[in-house]
């Protein structure tokens, strides 16, 4: 006699698949959530985009420079990276007036796709050494690079992503007057994405607790609450690169340059401002009293206000060679056209 099988028309075979295709099922299920999980879909986009790229060598020692990882990588090279001289450059970038510089750009084209691209300003110039000053152009170049790069990474973070940096930048800013400062010409919707850039390019090394004095910040003056914010932001920023030191060394020798020149011209034309008040009573003295004495005296003020001259137009060269050099609307490939 046969058995009956449970359900009309199953074989014992199709019993065993029916017991199993639900088991199977939710492994398959379970797995893709898992594979789904675990592969970034972002950076396998990123990685297309950037597959059609072929960077310059400029741009691949910029990368190295960088210490980028794979994440951060796939995102910079996605964004088509170039060193621009001053007439593209400003064509992409845009004029910044007369008292700023601009040394990069990140932008998205209004096509259906919104090609990215980032921009950095070619001065032709890697390094400078004059009058006792040095002044590395091409850790400059690498910082701007990751400061535009990150602009590509805050558009990609998600919404809760976007609030947390958002936040600890914010929260980093209130404590930072240099980067407070720099923030304030900032509307609210560009707020938290220059402050992001400006933090993973600049402030995190500082903030890290690194210990070199640097002239942006001092972690030690921060609160506890800062403090957190920037240990989340230094483990968040080491998804997309490793800290190089000495980039960021190089950096902040370049900002205690331009402070120190600054401090310098600015204290060498107030003493020459009050030391050309001496010189005209010595001359007047003599005008007056036209003693040998006097003669003597309006003579040794005048060599004395042409040295200080001398020294004062040397530092000021270095001053404004520098800036420039950083300035791509006083580029000589800009002036020739």
């Amino acid at each position: 006699m046969k058995k009956r099988a449970i359900i009309p028309g199953l074989t014992t075979k199709g019993k065993i698949w029916t017991t199993l295709l639900p088991i199977l099922g939710l492994t398959l299920a379970v797995l893709g959530a898992l594979v789904g999980a675990c592969t970034d879909w972002q950076m396998l986009a990123d990685e297309a985009k950037a597959r059609g790229f072929k960077p310059s060598a400029s741009i691949e020692n910029i990368a190295n420079e960088l210490q980028l990882t794979r994440k951060g990588k796939s995102i910079f090279y996605a964004t088509h990276p170039q060193l621009q001289t001053s007439a593209q450059f400003n064509l992409r970038c845009g004029s910044d007036g007369d008292t700023t510089y601009t040394l990069g750009c990140y932008y998205q084209d209004k096509d259906k796709e919104k090609t990215e691209h980032i921009a950095i300003y070619n001065s032709g110039v890697l390094t400078l050494d004059e009058n006792g000053y040095h002044y590395d152009f091409a850790a400059d170049r690498s910082t701007t690079a990751l400061h535009e790069m990150l602009h590509a990474v805050y558009d990609r973070l998600g919404i809760a992503e976007k609030a947390m940096a958002c936040w600890d930048a914010s929260t980093i800013a209130n404590e930072v007057p240099s980067l407070a400062d720099s923030l304030r010409v900032y509307s609210n919707a560009q707020y938290c994405t220059e402050a992001y850039a400006r933090i993973g390019s600049e402030y995190i090394i500082a903030l890290s607790g690194y210990n070199r004095p640097t002239a942006l910040a001092d972690r030690d003056m921060l609160s506890v609450e800062a403090k957190q914010a920037a240990d989340r932001m230094v483990e968040h920023y080491q998804k997309y690169y490793s800290f190089n030191y000495k980039v960021a060394e190089a950096h902040y020798s370049n900002i205690l340059t331009k402070l120190s020149l600054s401090n310098l011209v600015t204290a060498l034309s107030d003493n020459l401002a009050s030391e050309r008040v001496y010189v005209q009573s010595m001359i007047d003295g003599y005008y007056y009293y036209p003693t040998f004495y006097n003669y003597i005296s309006a003579n040794n003020a005048i060599d004395s206000y042409n040295s200080r001259l001398a020294s004062f137009k040397n530092v000021y060269s270095t001053f404004a060679k520098i800036y420039d050099i950083l300035d791509s609307e006083t580029d000589a490939t800009l002036a020739s056209l």
